[in-house]
């Protein structure tokens, strides 16, 4: 799972190439309701990876540079128990 700003994410890509970017897949639905609108990169295909969405990815997104987080394996459950608080982990209070 991995954070960028309030949204997570369930999972990303990163490109190999010479710039690492990162990016994902995202549904216009999930563009809509979150307003990333300047984020999208073209038109995407596979899952939306929003999580919690099951649509088909209709873009991609690219995660700007140091803004996109995993959150730790071992926070993942705990943040799921903790109302979906991404900030901080509800058993360890690591911050994310």
């Amino acid at each position: 799972m991995y954070k960028f700003r309030h949204i997570v994410f369930e999972d990303i890509e990163q490109e190999i190439d010479s710039d690492c970017s990162k990016w994902s897949g995202i549904c216009s639905k999930c563009v809509d309701k979150l307003g990333i609108h300047k984020f999208l990169s073209g038109s995407g295909s596979g899952c939306c990876m929003v999580e919690g969405c099951e649509n088909e990815a209709d873009y991609y997104i690219d995660f700007p540079e140091n803004e996109v987080h995993e959150i730790p394996e071992e926070c993942q459950e705990c943040y799921n128990k903790n109302n979906n608080n991404y900030d901080y982990c509800g058993n360890c209070s690591k911050s994310v």
